[in-house]
């Protein structure tokens, strides 16, 4: 029931059938699980409550074995992908259940019967470029952290005299990671390598993220790390 609940996108059913017992771990007897299903919708929320209640987020599918007549052989067949990561990627509908499974841990490198990644699977752009980003960073935590290290880098160069505070240089809300070009457009901080402050601006030019940055420079780099761990960023999967 579960399985059928999560492939058929009904997420308040998925919930209750979670909350009455039933196994997210359960698979049949090729190791197809809920997970599975669920990574094929394009329903992130499903995929994270299965995923949260216990779900093995790199369960596998043993090949299924097809008789070749031609060779006279039993072979290791079907062409289903073998984790649910690499399924979410060749369905291809969802960046959002892609990034729900990279932050439940599932391994961006793992490999099928075939050698190929997850990565080689995705036929969305957005997804090869999701997954191209992870692998090269190394770990999901190293791929979403990226930012909060540029900040703590972007305070350090103020606590040092290399950077400090101007008026906001622009409104831009979108949801996107920032590199420390982006950070001094955005923060209203701008980076040089010069010991010279910048003259005192008008009161009414300076932004909310002007005074955001001025605590930051005051506080220890360690005060910072935890700051930043509490704030969303465009990497962070919405579930």
């Amino acid at each position: 029931m579960l399985d059928c609940a999560a492939y058929s996108g009904h997420a308040a059913l998925v919930s209750e059938l979670l909350a009455r017992g039933a196994d997210p771990r359960s698979g049949d007897q090729l190791g197809w699980t809920p997970l599975h299903a669920a990574a094929r919708q394009a329903n992130p929320a499903i995929v994270a409550l299965i995923a949260d209640a216990g779900a093995n987020v790199n369960a596998r599918l043993t090949p299924r074995v097809e008789y070749d007549s031609d060779a006279g052989e039993y072979l290791a067949g079907g062409g289903e992908a073998a984790t649910p990561l690499m399924g979410a990627a060749r369905a291809s509908i969802s960046v959002e259940v892609v990034r729900v499974l990279l932050s439940r841990g599932a391994d961006v490198a793992a490999t099928d019967r075939n050698g190929e990644t997850a990565e080689d699977e995705a036929r969305d752009a957005d997804i090869v470029s999701l997954l191209t980003d992870v692998r090269t960073a190394g770990s999901w935590k190293r791929y979403v952290g990226a930012w909060r290290v540029q900040l703590l880098l972007l305070q350090r160069l103020c606590s040092t005299g290399r950077a400090f505070p101007v008026a906001a240089l622009g409104q831009d809300c979108s949801r996107r990671t920032p590199s420390i070009e982006d950070l001094e457009a955005t923060s209203g901080c701008k980076v040089t390598r010069t010991q010279k402050r910048a003259p005192p601006t008008d009161a009414t030019e300076e932004g909310p993220t002007d005074a955001l940055m001025a605590r930051l420079v005051v506080l220890p780099p360690p005060m910072v790390g935890k700051v930043a761990g509490y704030w969303r960023t465009a990497r962070d999967p919405l579930y």
